[in-house]
């Protein structure tokens, strides 16, 4: 299927314009040696850069990345070269007298200079006592700061030498300072050769924080872990080192792969593009994601940033995807990952239908994997259909197969690329070769090459016959089908499952008071339709249904009314026959709205009004509200109710779907 949907999309593009936006594969970078200069008090930077290349064929020119930079001096193997601006943020190199170069190794050096931007790309931070230069380079603007091969797939190592203005300052890079010395150009600090990684995962630092340090055990080696903040200390941020002590060591042991670097650094600074960034051995975040303890208001926010962007060390930074139309890789396995460790810390609910597919939201409702054919596409595909979307249908696959084949896999999937690239077709092909007798290629491929998701309608003959079909759930008039496990519980206690593969239709026979589909024992990422008598049905047995699946059953009911599969008659009819069922079914739904009210007084003073009473039974609070609200009953606008508010909401709702804080 992959291959006709490949071969449909491509279509549309030739294979000029394919590699006219792409770099060819012919000519490779193996490593950089980066000298940077920024200027601290004006607006630009000077650098130099030399780059070993392998040319696999006879090129005419050589071409690279470049973007806003000036190229003042340019050579190739010592020879002069002529500099030529192409499109695609792009800039080639050829030889006098139009010679080729010949196959084999190539020592290309450009000298440039270029100026700070504003959010990507090399640029100042405002610090609260002055600035800070860094670098935000993901996922195409590593260009931006010097010529280089920008895309994921062309991984090699870095030498990197910065200059600070003055011992004020200090430089930090991805791997340690090896030396320092003064000069009258400022301080110069040469780092450590890194591990091979593509060009975005490059981390950049000029500032005057201080730092907190620990020697912290991750494995079976100890490493020093330093947290760069403007008050660094053990107060302000020893949780966020316990954090990195228990998300390393859970991820070292999952993927059985030790984290290869002999350093970890942190830096909060105030973000522009978003609020984290997983660059390799210095991570970079926002203000205040750094600096926090166990009883801070964000703390679950906080916490559950850092385990996403750890879990990035191996799903991404380790093993990256070949291209961003691959991205829900890493960010999908990142997401599921985190969100497993972090459940471990009881800082978060489990992810839920409503988390998954939004209809409101259609970013939710892509296709996870798409052809991009320019810049802005790829910048586009952190989105959260690859958050979201992505990381619930890999718990699906883990409980379809059991955790334990799910994590054998995933290691050997890691192991295999270990610092190279993947594609959709390697992860597919590492669960299709360990499970031969499921179809589980039909199945990932259904989902991550089509837009929507399926809805599965049941239809009840009225002597135990239950057949199944599905209908897509898609904003547009396509007839998608899919390959889904479908999987019921009976009244009985009896459970099973279906692979409903696309166009066929399916039955069941039962003689049980109820059946249920989309059970919480294995999770799909589709909806279930019953006819009004089922519908009715199940409202009547509620009481025999477990309180896991009844809220499941609400996920599902609200998604349908939303995406007008259903109408309010039906769901009028079913609170009238059990009114009570309401808060059973309907937990997120009241979360959700509860958290677009909580900090605004009047509307959350009517909201408590309506449902007072029922939120304590929930566990929907977790203090008292009277504190905050006057006698009039409408709550004012104070610190006190402000920091309630998200001390509530991180405890309770705020679920750790990065993607929504546009954590990448």
């Amino acid at each position: 299927m992959s291959q006709l949907l490949t071969v449909f999309v491509l279509l549309h593009l030739t294979a000029q314009e394919i590699w006219t936006f792409r770099l060819t594969r012919t000519v490779l970078p193996r490593h950089y040696s980066l000298k940077l200069h920024p200027n601290i008090d004006g607006d630009h930077f000077q650098g130099e850069v030399s780059i070993t290349v392998s040319s696999q064929m006879e090129e005419r020119r050589l071409i690279l990345h470049s973007m806003n930079l000036t190229i003042t001096q340019a050579t190739v193997n010592r020879q002069p070269v002529e500099v030529k601006e192409e499109s695609e943020q792009r800039i080639s190199l050829g030889l006098q007298n139009e010679e080729r170069f010949q196959p084999g190794e190539h020592q290309i050096r450009l000298v440039f200079n270029g100026t700070y931007q504003d959010r990507c790309g090399l640029r100042k931070a405002r610090t609260e006592e002055g600035v800070l230069i860094v670098n935000e380079s993901e996922p195409g603007y590593a260009r931006r700061i010097f010529p280089c091969f920008d895309e994921p797939s062309f991984k090699a190592r870095f030498n990197v030498r910065l200059i600070a203005p003055n011992a004020t300052y200090r430089a930090l890079s991805n791997m340690p300072e090896i030396a320092r010395y003064s000069t009258k150009a400022g301080i110069i600090y040469d780092f450590a050769t890194s591990v091979v990684m593509s060009t975005y995962l490059l981390s950049l630092v000029i500032t005057d924080y201080p730092f907190y340090e620990e020697m912290m055990k991750i494995g079976d080696k100890t490493i020093p872990v330093r947290i760069f903040t403007s008050k660094a200390s053990k107060e302000k941020n020893g949780a966020a080192v316990q954090a990195v002590k228990f998300y390393m060591n859970y991820y070292t042991e999952y993927t059985g792969i030790p984290c290869p670097l002999p350093k970890l650094d942190f830096i909060e600074y105030e973000k522009k593009k978003s609020p984290a960034t997983e660059t390799w051995g210095l991570v970079q975040f926002n203000w205040g994601y750094l600096s926090y303890n166990q009883n801070s208001t964000l703390y679950g926010l906080y916490v559950t940033s850092m385990a996403h962007e750890l879990s990035h060390f191996w799903f991404g930074n380790l093993v990256t995807n070949d291209w961003w139309s691959d991205l829900w890789i890493q960010e999908s396995f990142a997401s599921f990952i985190s969100k497993k460790s972090t459940s471990r810390r009881n800082l978060i609910k489990e992810m839920t239908l409503t988390g998954a597919i939004r209809f409101e939201d259609q970013s939710t409702m892509r296709q996870m994997v798409v052809p991009l054919n320019n810049t802005q596409d790829t910048q586009d595909r952190f989105n959260q259909v690859v958050y979201r979307k992505g990381s619930y249908l890999l718990r699906s696959l883990e409980r379809l197969i059991g955790e334990e084949a799910f994590q054998e896999i995933s290691k050997e999937y890691l192991k295999k690329h270990l610092f190279k690239t993947a594609t959709t077709n390697d992860v597919i092909e590492a669960f299709e070769e360990k499970l031969p007798n499921i179809n589980i290629r039909s199945f990932l491929e259904s989902f991550l090459f089509q837009e929507g998701c399926p809805i599965i309608n049941v239809n009840d003959s009225g002597d135990g016959l239950y057949t199944l079909e599905q209908v897509s759930g898609s904003s547009k008039e396509y007839d998608s089908k899919w390959t889904v496990p479908v999987s019921y519980r009976l009244g009985n206690g009896s459970r099973g499952l279906i692979w409903f593969d696309r166009d066929l239709e399916s039955e069941i026979r039962n003689l049980s008071d109820w059946i249920l589909f989309n059970t919480h024992q294995t999770p799909g990422l589709y909806l279930v339709n019953y006819t009004e008598r089922m519908w009715l049905n199940l409202v009547r047995n509620i009481d025999t249904i477990p309180l896991r699946e009844r809220s499941k059953l609400g996920d599902n009911l609200y998604l349908l009314y939303i995406g007008k599969y259903i109408n309010c008659d039906l769901i009028f009819t079913i609170i009238n026959k059990n009114s009570q069922m309401l808060l059973d079914w309907m937990m997120d739904v009241i979360a959700e709205i509860v958290t677009r009210t909580m900090c605004f007084p009047i509307q959350y003073a009517i909201l408590k009004d309506l449902i007072e009473g029922r939120f304590g039974d929930y566990q929907l609070a977790q203090a008292d509200y009277s504190d905050l609200c006057p006698s009039d009953g409408a709550p004012e606008i104070t610190d006190a109710h402000q920091a309630y508010c998200l001390r509530w909401m991180t405890r309770n709702l705020i679920k750790p779907d990065i993607a929504v804080n546009g954590t990448q």
